[in-house]
C-alpha cells in the first residue's frame, strides 16, 4: 500500500522460518515493504528504532526463552504501544491459545498455513483501518492532518477538477479566553457536528471533511457541493452556537473579552470565515503549499465583516507566474454584512 504522496507502508515480520519470511515478503510486496527478523532481540531493537505500520509476530519462535507472547508483552510496555497494530501468526488453533492471543492485545490472529488471497486482504485492511484510527482528531472524531493530506494527494493524482475549502470561526480566541477551554471545545464540536451531519448526505468523492486542529476545518470535493455546504453549515451553526452565550449576550449580539493586546472590547457572536479554492486538473501542488495558500486566502475572508467566503479559481501553480495572474477571482460574501461585526479571530 503506497501513500499517495509516495511513502510506502512498512511491516516488520518476526518468524524463525526463513522460507516463510521470503514468501510473506513476496505476497505483501504490492501493499507494503516487509522487513523480516528471525530472532527476538533483533526484532525488538528494530521496533524501538524505526516504528513500522504493522507487526506480524510468529507465536512459536525457535528460541528456548521467548515466544510471540513475550514479544507482545515487551512492546506493550512502551507508552505508545497503541500506535503499533500487531497480528499473530501460528499453526496453533486451540481455543485457549486464541483467547490468550487476543487478551494480549493483538489486532488479529492468522493460522498457518495461510490462504494468500485472504491474508493479503486482511493485512491491507488492518493497515488502512489503523491509519484511519490513529489519525482521527480526538476531539471531533473527524479525519486529522495525515488523512487530509492523503485525501488531497488522491484527488491531485486523479487528474480531475476539485475544490478545497479552509474554514474556521471568527473571534474564537477571545471567546475561548473568556468562556474557557470547555466551552471552546463545545464550540468546535458543534461546528464539527454540523459539518459531519451534512457530509453524511454525500459520497466521500463528492465531499470530504477533515479537522486540522483547533477551530480549523478542511473540506474537499465538488465545487458546488462545498459552497452549498458552507452556507448550510453557517445557517445551522449560527442558530445553535447561541447556546454558548448568556441571554444578555445573545440579545445584544456581542460579548466582552480581551483582544490580542489585552484590551477589553466588544466581540460579535461566533461566525465563520472560509477560503474556497478551485484547483484545475493539470496543476501540480504539494500539500504544504496548499495549506499555506488557503490560509492566506482565509485571512482575506476575515477582513470581510460577518460570515464570508473568499473564493478563487487557481489557474497556475503558485510561483510559476506573477501573483496577480494566478487567479480568476470570485469574491463572495453570501450573507448580508452585520455592521456590528469585526472579524479578528
Amino acid at each position: 500500500m503506497t501513500m499517495s504522496n509516495g511513502k510506502r507502508k512498512k511491516i516488520f515480520l518476526l518468524d524463525d522460518d526463513v522460507a516463510f519470511c521470503s514468501q510473506m515478503e513476496y505476497l505483501l510486496a504490492d501493499i507494503a515493504d516487509v522487513d523480516s527478523f528471525y530472532n527476538y532481540n533483533d526484532f525488538l531493537n528494530a521496533v524501538e528504532n524505526a516504528r513500522p505500520d504493522l507487526a506480524l509476530i510468529d507465536l512459536n519462535l525457535n528460541d528456548p526463552y521467548h515466544n510471540g507472547f513475550d514479544v507482545i508483552m515487551e512492546i506493550k510496555k512502551k507508552k505508545d504501544s497503541h500506535l503499533l497494530p500487531m497480528v499473530m501468526i501460528s499453526g496453533a488453533d486451540s481455543s485457549e491459545t486464541l483467547q490468550k492471543a487476543f487478551r494480549s492485545g493483538i489486532e488479529d490472529y492468522v493460522q498457518k498455513p495461510i490462504i494468500p488471497e485472504i491474508f493479503i486482504s486482511k493485512i491491507e485492511h488492518k493497515l488502512y483501518t489503523y491509519f484511519q484510527k490513529i489519525h482521527m482528531n480526538p476531539l471531533t472524531g473527524l479525519p486529522g492532518n495525515r488523512i487530509i493530506e492523503e485525501e488531497f494527494y488522491l484527488r491531485m493524482n486523479s487528474g480531475k477538477l476539485f475544490s478545497v475549502a479552509y474554514l474556521d470561526m471568527d473571534n474564537f480566541k477571545p471567546f475561548n479566553d473568556i468562556k474557557g477551554v470547555k466551552k471552546g471545545d463545545r464550540a468546535i464540536q458543534l461546528l464539527a457536528f454540523e459539518l459531519l451531519n451534512l457530509r453524511n448526505e454525500y459520497t466521500r468523492e463528492q465531499l470530504f471533511v477533515g479537522h486540522l486542529g483547533g477551530d480549523d476545518f478542511f473540506l474537499m470535493g465538488n465545487k458546488s457541493k462545498i459552497r452549498e455546504m458552507i452556507n448550510s453549515v453557517y445557517e445551522s451553526f449560527s442558530a445553535k452556537m447561541k447556546s454558548l452565550f448568556t441571554k444578555e449576550e445573545v440579545g445584544q449580539n456581542y460579548y466582552i473579552s480581551e483582544d490580542r493586546s489585552g484590551v477589553e472590547r466588544k466581540f460579535p457572536l461566533l461566525t465563520i470565515s472560509a477560503s474556497l479554492l478551485h484547483i484545475g486538473a493539470i496543476l501540480e501542488m504539494d500539500f504544504e503549499t496548499l495549506t499555506e495558500f488557503t490560509s492566506r486566502l482565509k485571512k482575506s475572508a476575515k477582513k470581510i465583516e460577518g460570515f464570508s467566503i473568499y473564493e478563487h479559481t487557481l489557474l497556475y501553480p503558485p510561483g510559476k507566474t506573477r501573483e496577480n495572474h494566478l487567479f480568476m477571482e470570485e469574491n463572495l460574501n453570501p450573507q448580508p454584512k452585520d455592521n456590528s461585526s469585526a472579524n479578528s479571530g
